[in-house]
């Protein structure tokens, strides 16, 4: 049995991204975890849930592939990339049974009794670190076919996002080398601007401070090696940082399984322009998935393959020969050898009355019944 997963159920986990400290002149060089956690809902922007299809009091029942989507909080080291990990973020629920809906579609259940395992957004690949706890008294069986239909939409979709986040990462780093001039002119443009020696003299007794005529220019010196070295930092950090928007603003118009994307909004994606066959580049996870379900649930295809087993009834053989044609028919009856005829007189068998009916001692004149009158009396009467 497994719990029926509702829109108040917690998502707790874990994503590994790869961090930028503040005024660092790079990312980190491998990702780091962040601890994530949120409501299944979400801020219902993508979340899919059957709000009709209640139990658990006013608990709404996810539906299969729903995915928490923005805003889920990252807790972990300081990271300029979290302004564009955390408005991106996803957690997405995979498992759930066909055949009891949720206005319309599989209703969401937890995988493993009442714990679910999520697919979580990550860098360079999403990771199925997110954990729910499925706290609920409403279960129903998957069957073998829902299983899966759940782990093979995952593997796939957990391929295709990986995909799309790497073309996106070189698209973005194409971006930035095609604009590199550009974008160093505008740096240098509107940034902060290197010091000279003179220059940072001259800003500090601007500034009023109390340096005595020996020492303003060490401090001077020291001053601007500090801020030069501040400002070169960024300038450096400028590359970088273009190209990780650039990935983010192409994966938007990219689109992906996970996540938000312009497809949110109603807007198109090139994963959902291109076809492949005539499905969607979009679409072909769930396809591949719905037909690995579909081919398990063919009532063909047993459902656990085994060898046969033995038969108890012993083989009857092969079947008997052919009688051949039917015996000829035998003719006519034959007469009746002695059946009395019904006017055939009785031989001897007394009538009712005790009379003779015909017999050699029947008395004469016979006994008329009194219809032709009386008889005449004999001399001894």
């Amino acid at each position: 049995m497994h719990a029926v997963m509702k829109h108040w159920h917690p998502m707790m986990g874990i994503d590994f991204h790869i961090p930028w400290p503040p005024g660092s002149p790079s990312p980190a060089p491998s990702p780091v975890p962040y601890r994530t956690g949120m409501v299944l809902i979400g801020t219902s922007m993508i979340a899919s849930y059957a709000p009709t299809h209640l139990s658990m009091g006013y608990g709404m029942s996810m539906q299969q592939g729903t995915d928490i989507g923005f805003l889920i909080p990252h807790i972990g080291p300081p990271s300029v990339l979290l302004a564009i990990e955390i408005p991106l973020s996803s957690s997405k629920s995979y498992f759930g049974v066909a055949r009891y809906p949720a206005e319309g579609k599989p209703i969401c259940v937890a995988m493993s009794l009442m714990v679910n395992m999520n697919l979580n957004c990550g860098t360079p690949v999403p990771t199925p670190t997110g954990m729910v706890l499925a706290l609920n008294t409403h279960m129903v069986s998957m069957s073998l076919a829902d299983m899966i239909y759940g782990s093979v939409h995952m593997l796939l979709d957990f391929g295709l996002q990986s995909l799309l986040q790497w073309a996106g990462g070189k698209a973005g780093g194409l971006i930035a080398a095609r604009f590199e001039m550009q974008i160093a002119y505008l740096t240098y443009r509107f940034g902060p601007q290197l010091l000279s020696k003179a220059a940072a003299k001259a800003f500090l007794r601007s500034s009023g401070r109390s340096i005595k005529g020996r020492d303003i220019n060490r401090v001077a010196r020291e001053f601007a090696d500090a801020h030069n070295a501040r400002v070169q930092t960024g300038r450096n950090a400028v590359p970088s940082i273009t190209s990780e928007l650039a990935g983010n603003i192409t994966g938007w118009f990219t689109g992906g399984p996970m996540g938000a994307d312009n497809a949110t909004i109603g807007g198109p994606t090139l994963v959902d322009e291109v076809s492949v066959g005539g499905t969607p580049v979009g679409n072909i996870p769930t396809s591949m998935a719905q037909g690995a379900a579909d081919y398990v649930n063919e009532p063909s295809v047993p459902e656990h393959p085994s060898s046969p087993p033995a038969s108890s009834t012993p083989d009857a053989g092969p079947p008997a020969p052919d009688a051949g044609p039917p015996a000829p028919d035998a003719g006519a009856g034959t007469p009746d050898a002695g059946t009395p005829d019904a006017g055939t007189p009785d031989a001897g068998t007394p009538d009712a009355g005790g009379a003779d009916d015909g017999g050699p001692n029947a008395s004469y004149p016979p006994d008329d019944g009194g219809v032709c009158g009386p008889d005449n009396p004999g001399p001894y009467e």
